[in-house]
């Protein structure tokens, strides 16, 4: 999906629970969740540490999980920029051509 914060792209995803979904959002949420700190807390937690590329692992993680065994899932992120779409789309091929699996995609925009 591709809006800016606050554009209802989250709203849209809870209402359509027939999707798994993939958020660095709700990843940070859980992180919040197992440390017993709020989202801002964990959120500065890994802007201090430079640890957004554990965020980044795991929200891959979840993507290819999801692509492997043949869930439709929807990516909650803001994509505002047209390059790190294209770099997105471009990894999502990749990881469904190495397995050998359909990939169809669809963008929504709000």
């Amino acid at each position: 999906m591709v809006g800016v914060s606050g554009s209802g792209k989250t709203t849209w995803v809870n209402s359509h629970k027939e999707y798994i979904v993939c958020s660095t959002d709700s990843i940070l949420e859980q992180l919040a969740e197992s440390m017993g700190i709020s989202y801002t807390e964990a959120f500065n937690y890994i802007q201090n540490k430079k640890k957004f590329d554990y965020i980044t692992t795991k929200f891959f993680e979840k993507i290819r999980e999801c692509i492997l065994s043949d869930k439709d899932f929807v990516i909650d992120r803001t994509h505002l920029k047209r390059n790190v779409r294209i770099s997105l789309i471009n990894e999502l091929k990749t990881i469904a051509i190495e397995n050998g699996k359909r990939l169809e995609l669809f963008a929504g925009i709000f």
